[in-house]
């Protein structure tokens, strides 16, 4: 199919493979990944370090593999367990941290999702899912600590680079 749409995209082109120089490889949802490594050669930034705060896949829809494979230093986060033993598989030499973040440090309930992408610790994010046919899987007590805690302990008090978040609801 990759064949077939270059040749109708470059119909014309003596040698369309000249073109293929200019490919972009992304893992993120939405090509951010792209936009931001483009951003970061502005500054001539090429191990960026990164937060990922609500990591979710260490691959699909990752904005930060990209610097994985560059050898950045990334510290990736997710408050579900199960997300974080897949970045422990995939992704050992990142700090994977099984955490939540908030304004305030504490312990909150965390509401698992059928579809795990959904997953949140706002109630009211969850209750308009249910109309969907989204439903709450399991509910677990998850330690929660501030931003400016985890910048301290793992950026020595230092922004990253990078803080790509994607919290379900709770991003502010």
């Amino acid at each position: 199919i990759k064949n077939i749409i270059r040749r109708a995209f470059f119909k014309g082109h003596s040698n369309s493979d000249s073109y293929l120089q200019y490919e972009k490889k992304s893992w993120a949802q939405s090509g951010e990944d792209i936009i931001i490594e483009y951003l970061f050669g502005l500054r001539k930034i090429v191990q960026p370090s990164c937060l990922d705060i609500g990591a979710f896949d260490p691959i699909i829809s990752n904005n930060t593999y990209k610097f994985f494979l560059k050898n950045s230093r990334i510290v990736n986060i997710d408050a579900n367990g199960a997300a974080i033993e897949k970045f422990e598989k995939v992704r050992p030499a990142d700090t994977n941290l099984n955490l939540g973040i908030g304004g305030k440090e504490g312990t909150f309930d965390f509401y698992i999702m059928e579809d795990e992408s959904l997953n949140t610790f706002s109630l009211v994010e969850n209750s308009p899912l249910a109309i969907f046919g989204h439903r709450v899987q399991e509910i677990k007590k998850i330690n929660v600590v501030t931003v400016n805690q985890l910048i301290n302990k793992y950026f020595n008090s230092l922004p990253p680079d990078l803080i790509s978040i994607d919290a379900e609801g709770v991003d502010f």
